[in-house]
């Protein structure tokens, strides 16, 4: 290190070289299970578990059955909603017009008062 403070900033600036060396896999991966979709397909290989093609029916159907319902639900969901909507916008229209209505009402009262 150089004894002298404008030589040690030259110092400072100095490039060096650092070279990385790969050491190898760190984890090892080994494959379990193949799906189809992403947490609700079919299983297309599994490692530990093996199944007869009765149960694979079984579960298809399953599968299939748990997806219609879901559809149902949901066209239910949408329905209802369009329905609340309606239901919310003629509430509006009845407080609008009963707003209306009554301000209607305290005019025709003003006027006649003054009259």
């Amino acid at each position: 290190m150089p004894s002298s403070p404008y030589l040690s900033s030259l110092y400072f600036f100095q490039t060096s070289a650092v070279k990385l060396v790969e050491l190898g896999p760190r984890i090892k991966l080994e494959l379990i299970k193949i799906e189809e979709g992403i947490q609700d397909g079919e299983v297309l290989y599994h490692k530990y578990q093996t199944k007869t093609e009765e149960e694979k029916q079984l579960i298809r159907a399953a599968r299939e059955k748990k997806k219609k319902e879901k559809e149902k639900r949901k066209k239910e969901q949408v329905n209802l909603l369009k329905k609340r909507g309606q239901e919310l916008v003629t509430n509006e229209l009845n407080f609008f017009l009963a707003a209306s209505l009554m301000h209607l009402e305290l005019f025709i009262f003003i006027i006649r008062s003054t009259m």
